[in-house]
């Protein structure tokens, strides 16, 4: 907005921010030593929490009341610039509640302050020492609301900048380093970082103090970040090496970046987020040539060259688009201006802090609110917008008492409570806290040394209207409005003064132009004072126009704008819009209207209205690729499309003629013209497509037995056509007529090409075949064998390759399969048709004699035993013999084991070769003999051809030996060499069913012939009531009972037996024991 030169002046002593003093707090050591409050934070009681830094030795007093209460550094360690750092907590009042210390040596600074969740959050540089050295890390110490120590963390080698707390107690920390970045915790050392230059990191901590993520944005130690509601972090950072700019991101909760934006040739000095989730940032810039450009967007917005350093403020919304800038220039050398901090209120005013060096304009919009500069070198102020950002108040702290001189105050923060406003900074020697005309001082004297302070001060908002201006069309009544006290007095330009409280001045003129003051008298909380109101007599504001849209105009070529748009002005009323553009379109495309608003005041407005000019609809075809013949000579007339008054271009945009011949592979464009509007084109590609002729011999031979028909034609091609010399499409099956003239042509895409001419000859059968014979021996010893027929055409012809064969027996049978023939023994004649491809053959005779190969009769094995020998016999009426051994004989006697063979030859001269294995007899052994009632069955260990006899004399091939009597018996076993195996002895029992044991010699013993042959059988007999009488397991002695138990003879009567053979056999019944009485 352009600055009205020349409106008015509010001196310091004015109440410019509307509020009153009600009492200040000072923080400070009792030696020359300096104290400070850096950071200040406020919980939902309106506690005030502060986090500063004392360099004294001897301790600062943290109770700001009447009461002391020194907090004593430990470790005390002179460094000019660290020392001790603490936290204070005082209620809305002021009054002391609790302090804790961080540091544990006397080398610490302070950072930064978060109350959230109620838990207390300071950010501070925490000295540690090791060895003879002391280092200070980044520390990040948590308290309850009580003071208590909740959690400490520290990063080494890193210095802090800010921190942020989320609603789930999330923490945010930016910080820098030159080194390696390390986590004292090691639960937090997977996200250590190795780094050599100037580096900033944001890294989020949960509430347990775990790193959840981590990034690393170099070349640059100045920084801050700050969230928004939805947790997303804002970071600024200013370069450390070459030229001067700063870094603008954005990262979500997640840590991905979702915006970045570098300003260029400017400085950032503070950054914060308002209650709407805007972000506002302080900075400065220095540009002796060019303008720069304070919006990161693809957009621009310039401020202007400067050789001095200049201050702005940005605000820029939740989509990160620019919407406002505000702009202190530098006339100067030095601008008297320092932005310290920027703060937001409950209210969402902004605060901005800093202090000043001389009197300055503290109102970048319209009108003029200097800050008057006092004594001494800076003067702590802050300067307020609202949320609307416009300027709304001011103030000042310092000296205007030449006897109470002031050499520094800053101003660095601002919270609201209720209707308190508490601001912290620092300040030197005297300074009147005050910013009424009344006074209120402290001084920092210590001694006689002059020394900084801290401070808490608290000022009341005051109900005075804001400084405001209104703009008055000439002879309209200018209305004057004032509230908040009694008593009003008013002085105004023209000599205007009035005592009511809402005067009227009508009928103004530009006279009436200027600043109206009012002092106002009366108030209830000593809150007297003046406020201005700048009135504008005349028309200085552009027309409005009545759409705020103008929307687009559609039409076709004859398109003509009738309706001309509007704008009010608040002076002239109702102003038509005028334009040096066009307002009749025949051309399609898109037109920009730009209309002008004059309200013939020097006041002008102007609005865009887009004019849109279509083209009639295309003409239309089915196929924007269509092909064509050469044959038939096309034209553009020729191309498939749809459309009224269809005009033909080419590339170039020149006019064709429909008789325009089509051109292969060229692309056309097509318009069609409605109601006198010609379209825009369509494009076509065409393709002409020049099939060749088809292929083949131009003079052609063939069979005339074939009966050759058009089909035989050697020709290759695509959809072949014949025609005769006539033109008359000929069929495949025309036949053949010697020395005619046949024509043929191929069809490729649609496209038939020229004509092939063939002409034909016939010729009579001219096949170079021959008959053959051969005799060959059978394979195997079968009647018959298989061959191969067709590997017999090189004996039958030369080169095969392009001979058909067709073969039958010697009764005209086809044979189907002549690779597999079965050939039989004796002549058998195959007749051989030989063809052409033209039909012409010849049929010869294939003479094939198969002769039998001879059969060897030797076995595949032949045992003999050890110390004998084996006759071979290959068997008799063969020509020839031809052993292994050398022999020449039928056969051969052989006495050694080993593998032999015989070839013999038949009288056709066709062989054979036998083998046959010679081995010694293996002799196995007799396991068993198996008896079953009056049947013995002799088991060997191994089986083989072997022969059984039972008296050495008579010999049987079976191993068993049927309705054997009762007695005693010897088996014998041989091969069928004669080799003995051995023999074994056998028993088929008689078992006795009764003896008369009464010693009269006769029938005394209970004997069974036999069984010592079967070692181990078990004997037992039981009387009628089961009990034993009788128990004997037989050795190789005959088996016999007295019929005495315990040498007592057994009563005469009827007993049972069980005898368990050996090899198996059960015996059971009933035994008679007779004894004489």
């Amino acid at each position: 907005m352009q600055k009205i030169l020349l409106l008015f002046t509010v001196f310091c002593c004015t109440f410019i921010l509307g509020q009153t003093f009600s009492w200040v707090k000072q923080f400070k050591s009792y030696t020359d030593y300096e104290d400070a409050i850096s950071e200040m934070e406020k919980d939902d009681n309106g506690n005030i929490y502060l986090l500063g830094k004392t360099l004294g030795f001897s301790g600062i007093d943290v109770d700001p009341g009447p009461a002391t209460n020194l907090l004593i550094p430990t470790n005390y360690y002179s460094s000019g610039t660290y020392g001790t750092t603490f936290i204070i907590k005082v209620d809305p009042n002021g009054n002391f509640l609790w302090s804790y210390k961080i540091s544990n040596m006397h080398a610490d600074y302070e950072y930064d302050l978060k109350v959230k969740n109620g838990k207390v959050y300071a950010l501070t540089g925490k000295a540690v020492q090791q060895g003879n050295y002391i280092n200070q890390y980044a520390t990040l110490t948590i308290l309850d609301s009580n003071g208590n120590l909740v959690n400490e963390t520290q990063l080494t080698d890193s210095t802090p900048n800010s921190l942020d707390v989320d609603n789930s107690g999330n923490i945010y920390v930016s910080t820098f380093t030159f080194s390696d970045l390390i986590f004292s915790q090691p639960i937090n050392s997977v996200f250590n970082n190795a780094n050599n230059t100037a580096s900033s990191y944001i890294i989020k901590f949960n509430s347990s103090l775990q790193v959840q993520w981590l990034k690393k944005i170099i070349n640059g130690i100045e920084n801050k970040l700050v969230l928004n509601s939805d947790n997303d972090v804002y970071f600024a950072m200013n370069t450390t090496y070459g030229s001067s700019k700063y870094t603008l991101q954005r990262y979500n909760s997640n840590g991905i970046l979702l915006w970045d934006g570098i300003q260029e040739d400017q400085r950032f000095s503070d950054i914060v987020i308002d209650k709407n989730d805007k972000l506002i940032v302080s900075g400065e810039w220095m540009a002796q040539f060019l303008p720069i450009d304070v919006d990161p967007s693809s957009n621009q917005y310039l401020l202007p060259s400067n050789t001095y350093v200049s201050l702005y403020l940005l605000w820029f919304d939740k989509n990160n688009t620019l919407l406002d800038v505000k702009k202190y220039l530098n006339n100067g050398q030095h601008f008297p201006l320092y932005i310290d901090g920027l703060s937001c209120d409950d209210n969402n005013d902004l605060h901005v802090n800093g202090y000043f060096s001389k009197t300055f304009d503290a109102n970048p919009d319209l009108g003029v609110n200097s800050i008057i500069f006092g004594s001494g070198y800076t003067e702590g102020c802050s300067i307020v917008f609202n949320p609307n950002r416009e300027y709304k108040n001011s103030f000042r702290i310092g000296s205007t008492n030449p006897y109470k001189p002031n050499s520094g105050a800053r101003i660095l923060q601002t919270v609201k409570f209720n209707n308190s406003y508490y601001y912290i900074g620092t300040f030197f020697w005297h300074c009147d806290f005050d910013p009424s005309p009344n006074e209120y001082f402290l001084n920092t004297v210590n001694q006689n040394q002059l020394n900084m302070d801290g401070y808490l001060l608290r000022l009341e908002r005051c109900n005075l209207p804001s400084n405001s201006s209104i703009n008055i069309c000439l002879g309209s009544a200018i209305q004057l409005n004032a509230s908040g006290g009694t008593t009003y007095s008013w002085t105004g330009p023209n000599g205007f003064n009035s005592t009511q409280q809402n005067p009227v001045i009508p009928n103004s003129s530009t006279a009436n132009s200027g600043i109206y003051t009012c002092q106002v008298s009366g108030t209830t909380n000593g809150c007297d004072g003046s406020f201005s109101v700048q009135v504008i007599v005349g028309d200085i504001i552009p027309p409005i126009p009545n759409a705020a849209i103008l929307p687009n105009i559609t039409g076709d070529c004859h398109t003509t704008v009738s309706v001309i748009p509007t704008a009010t002005d608040n002076c002239a009323g109702v102003i038509t819009a005028t334009t040096t553009d066009p307002l009749s379109y025949s051309l399609p495309g898109t037109y920009v209207i730009h209309w002008t608003y004059n309200d013939g005041n020097g006041n002008i407005s102007s609005q865009n209205q887009n004019v849109i000019v279509t083209s009639p609809a295309l003409p239309t075809t089915t196929n924007t690729q269509q092909t064509f013949c050469k044959t038939n000579n096309p034209k553009i007339s020729d191309i498939q499309i749809t459309g009224q008054n269809i005009k033909w271009y080419n590339a170039a945009g020149t006019l064709l003629a429909p008789s325009t011949p089509l051109v292969n592979g060229q692309t056309y464009y097509a318009s069609q013209t409605v109601t006198g509007c010609e379209s825009s084109t369509i494009s076509i590609q065409v393709t002409v497509n020049e099939t060749p002729k088809p292929t083949g011999n131009t003079a052609q031979d063939f069979c005339a037995s074939a009966n050759p028909t058009i089909a035989n034609l050697a020709v290759t091609g695509t959809a072949l056509k014949f025609y005769d010399a006539a033109g008359n499409l000929l069929p495949l099956t025309t036949p053949l007529i010697y020395g005619a003239t046949y024509f043929v042509t191929q069809t490729l895409n649609s496209c038939e090409s020229e004509q092939l001419a063939v002409s034909v000859t016939l010729s009579t059968n001219n096949v170079p075949a021959d008959d053959y014979s051969e005799i060959i021996c059978n394979s195997t010893t079968g009647a018959s064998m298989t061959v191969n027929l067709t590997s017999y055409q090189d004996d039958i012809i030369v080169n095969p390759g392009i001979y058909t064969f067709a073969y039958t027996d010697d009764a005209g049978n086809a044979i189907a399969n002549p690779s597999g023939y079965s050939l039989s023994i004796g002549t058998t004649i195959i007749h051989v048709k030989v063809s052409t491809q033209d039909g012409c053959f010849k049929v010869i005779r294939l003479n094939l004699t198969l002769n039998p190969k001879p059969k060897v009769n030797l076995p595949e094995k032949v045992d003999f035993c050890n110390g004998k020998s084996v006759t071979l016999d290959a068997g008799n009426g063969y020509s020839s013999y031809l052993w292994s051994t050398g022999e020449t004989t039928q056969s051969v006697t052989i006495s050694a084991p080993g593998n032999y063979s015989v070839t013999v030859t038949n009288s056709f001269g066709c062989q054979n070769t036998g083998s046959v294995q010679v081995s010694y007899t293996a002799l196995p052994e007799i396991t068993a003999v198996n008896i079953s009632n009056s049947t013995a069955t002799v088991i060997l260990s191994a089986a083989g051809s072997f022969e059984y006899s039972l008296d050495n004399f008579s010999w049987q091939d079976s191993n068993v030996f049927m309705n054997l009597p009762i007695g005693e018996y010897i088996v014998y076993v041989r091969t069928k060499g004669g080799c003995i195996i051995g023999q074994k002895r056998f028993s088929i029992f008689s078992i006795p069913n009764a003896f008369t044991p009464n010693g009269d010699g006769y029938n005394d013993h209970w004997k069974i012939a036999g069984l010592e042959n079967y070692p181990g059988t078990e004997v037992n007999v039981y009387d009628r009531k089961g009990l034993p009488v009788f128990k004997e397991t037989t050795t190789k002695k005959p088996m016999s009972w007295d019929g005495k138990l315990n040498g007592t003879p057994v009563p005469t009567g009827n007993y049972w037996y069980t005898i368990k053979v050996s090899d198996g056999r059960l015996y059971t019944g009933w035994l008679l024991i007779k004894n004489r009485e």
